[in-house]
């Protein structure tokens, strides 16, 4: 008799566990159709944040890589005449926002070479063709990169 009583408990216990509190006793009826279930709320993403590049499991990049970056450059860059005429050569760091389809923003000069350089170095970045964005835990992030720009002089007089 107690095994019997022991098994009817249990079994009035599973179905209590069992039994879907979340469903409302009645159906919700709408014109074009019946609700019996709650609908889950949508996961909103941050998208404003803006992950430093050294964080991520895959940074951003140039299509083509490094190389490529600096062949674009290469191809890209004019020198100024004003820094032609100063004889200015040197690194214009620049830091920018590689958003999540790719393209830059936010471009600014952290520090300045002077002489139409940092001005150049804007106007290439701007002209850039898409980047790869970086990836942090599997989803496509802003990124802030930071890079040094190289002006230097082949045609120097001996």
């Amino acid at each position: 008799m107690k095994k019997l009583m022991i098994f009817g408990c249990l079994t009035a216990a599973t179905l209590f566990a069992c039994t879907n509190t979340d469903k409302p006793k009645e159906p919700v009826s709408s014109d074009t159709m019946t609700v019996t279930e709650k609908i889950p709320e949508p996961i909103t993403k941050d998208t404003s944040k803006v992950y430093d590049f050294v964080a991520l499991d895959s940074q951003p990049s140039f299509p083509g890589g490094t190389h490529g970056f600096y062949e674009y450059l290469r191809t890209n860059l004019k020198y100024p005449p004003m820094a032609i005429k100063n004889n200015t050569e040197g690194k214009v760091y620049v830091s920018f926002v590689v958003e999540t389809d790719g393209s830059l923003s936010d471009i600014k000069i952290d520090r300045k070479l002077g002489a139409g350089t940092d001005e150049e170095a804007v106007r290439v970045l701007k002209k850039s063709p898409k980047w790869i964005p970086g990836k942090y835990k599997g989803e496509v992030v802003r990124t802030k990169f930071n890079i040094p720009i190289s002006f230097t002089l082949t045609d120097k007089k001996a």
